[in-house]
């Protein structure tokens, strides 16, 4: 059951990551920046990357649901019994 809460956390959390992201990115894209503002094109990545991380953990915990029998997606769901010690 904490599963769910911890699947649902990581997603918004994603998401979050995701816009963030794309506030630090759309403005040096706009203003043609992207390739010679190093520090905000490296802070836009590490916040994707973030956000791909998160990401990985929702869909890897989700697998299941989804029929997909995957050892690595169990054993995700099995580190978060309810309640949380």
């Amino acid at each position: 059951m904490a599963w769910k809460v911890a699947a649902s956390a990581n997603g918004i959390v994603a998401v979050a990551y995701v816009l963030i992201a794309w506030a630090i990115a759309a403005p040096l894209v706009r203003t043609q920046q992207l390739r010679t503002n190093k520090l905000g094109a490296a802070t836009a990545a590490i916040f994707f990357t973030c956000a791909v991380h998160h990401g990985s953990h929702t869909v890897m915990m989700l697998l299941p649901t989804f029929g997909v029998a995957s050892h690595h997606a169990t054993t995700m769901r099995d580190a978060w019994p309810w309640p949380r010690r």
